[in-house]
């Protein structure tokens, strides 16, 4: 009895499963592996300079959205300078872009910038970090930066705004001397 009773659901099952595949093979040529192969071959370089009160500001994590596929993303450099890399790699896709800026910052006064989010365990650090910059800028939805890249690449600077000062970790405790031990 209970044989009867597996098979029919085993074989809706298998049907169900049957239908889905082949309702997701009609996808279009542009999105195939290959086809996503290829943008990558395509990377664009991608720099420029974020300055936020008109003065660079490091640890600032640039990230370009696009209207499809992988976004691409920099951190600026002690002089606000930012490289774009897409899917680990140099570059970013040509096309149309919308571009959020972030400058998360720790309890304890580090900068959390793309290494700190990223990975496979980001620093805990994150969970309670405190963003500085205005929320226009961070939000995808709300950003008013924009950037086309052409095939060549290109330098985008974008020029924020608001008064922040750079922040430095907080010093550790120096540690108390250590008497020696009694001989």
């Amino acid at each position: 009895m209970n044989a009867r009773i597996r098979r029919p659901i085993g074989l809706a099952s298998l049907l169900w499963i049957a239908v889905l595949a082949a309702g997701c093979g009609g996808g279009s040529e542009e999105d195939t592996v290959d086809a996503r192969l290829a943008k990558l071959e395509a990377l664009a370089p991608v720099s420029g300079v974020v300055t936020v009160g008109g003065k660079p500001l490091p640890g600032v994590v640039v990230t370009f959205i696009p209207e499809e596929w992988a976004p691409a993303h920099g951190e600026t450099d002690e002089d606000g300078r930012y490289t774009l890399e897409t899917a680990a790699r140099p570059g970013a896709i040509p096309g149309k872009y919308k571009v959020a800026l972030s400058y998360l910052v720790a309890a304890d006064g580090r900068v959390l910038g793309l290494e700190p989010r990223g990975g496979f365990v980001p620093d805990p650090a994150v969970a309670t970090a405190v963003e500085k910059l205005p929320p226009e800028y961070v939000s995808p939805e709300k950003t008013p930066l924009t950037a086309e890249i052409p095939p060549d690449g290109g330098s985008f600077d974008f020029a924020v705004d608001a008064q922040i000062e750079p922040t430095s970790p907080e010093p550790e405790a120096a540690a108390e001397p250590v008497a020696p031990a009694p001989e």
